[in-house]
C-alpha cells in the first residue's frame, strides 16, 4: 500500500548558489588593486575582524545581477509573491584571520543580505574542524544561519555551512547568522552586501 504524504516547509529562503570563476575575479579586483582606496568600514559592522573595507556598489551589482535574477525567481517559489530587484546599498570585504570572528547579528536599513565566499577553505582548516571538540556542530571556519532558538531535535534551528569558493548566499537580512573563530593561519576572504 503507498501512503501519501505532504512537508510543509517553514522559515526563511536561504538561498545558495555558486559564483563562477570569471565573476569572482573580477570581485577580487575591486579591492586588490593598489590603486583602490581602502576605506575601513569596521564602525558599520558587528564582526571582531580587522580588515574590512568597505566596497564600490555600482561596480558590484552589475556582476551580480544574473545571480539576483535567479535568486527572485527562487523567492517567488518558495513565498509565491514576486520580488522587486534588489539593489545593492552597501558591501564591503571581509579578510578574517585566526582567531577573529562574527557575532551572531542580523542587519538593518535593508531588506536582504548576503555573502560570497572566494577562496576554498584550505586543508589546515579542515583538520582543525576533525579536532573540534564541542557540542556545536558548525565548528571552525563555519558560517550559521538561526532559523529559531528552540533547539529540539524534531527542529531544523541552524543551518551550518563550511563554505567553499563560489558560495553566494542570499538571505532575509533579519536572519540571525555568525562565523566561528578558527586558529589555523589562513586569511579567509568574503565579500558581503546589503540590498534594498
Amino acid at each position: 500500500m503507498k501512503i501519501d504524504y505532504t512537508v510543509y516547509y517553514s522559515g526563511p529562503l536561504l538561498f545558495r548558489t555558486t559564483i563562477v570563476d570569471e565573476d569572482i575575479k573580477y570581485i577580487k579586483s575591486l579591492f586588490n588593486s593598489k590603486s583602490i582606496l581602502k576605506k575601513d568600514f569596521r564602525q558599520s559592522l558587528a564582526g571582531y575582524i580587522k580588515e574590512e573595507y568597505q566596497l564600490d556598489a555600482e561596480k558590484l551589482q552589475p556582476v551580480l545581477n544574473k545571480y539576483l535574477e535567479v535568486h527572485r525567481q527562487a523567492h517567488k517559489n518558495w513565498t509565491e509573491r514576486d520580488l522587486h530587484p534588489l539593489k545593492i546599498n552597501s558591501c564591503w570585504v571581509n579578510k578574517m584571520k585566526a582567531g577573529e570572528f562574527n557575532p551572531p547579528h542580523k542587519h538593518s536599513n535593508c531588506l536582504y543580505s548576503s555573502v560570497i565566499f572566494l577562496d576554498d577553505v584550505p586543508k589546515n582548516i579542515i583538520a582543525e574542524r576533525k579536532k573540534y571538540i564541542g557540542t556545536h556542530i558548525g565548528g571552525p571556519g563555519s558560517i550559521n544561519f538561526m532559523f529559531d532558538i528552540n533547539k529540539a531535535p524534531e527542529f531544523i534551528a541552524e543551518k551550518n555551512h563550511l563554505p567553499k569558493k563560489g558560495d553566494y548566499f542570499i538571505f532575509p537580512a533579519s536572519l540571525y547568522h555568525y562565523v566561528f573563530p578558527y586558529k589555523s593561519k589562513w586569511t579567509r576572504v568574503s565579500v558581503a552586501a546589503n540590498y534594498i
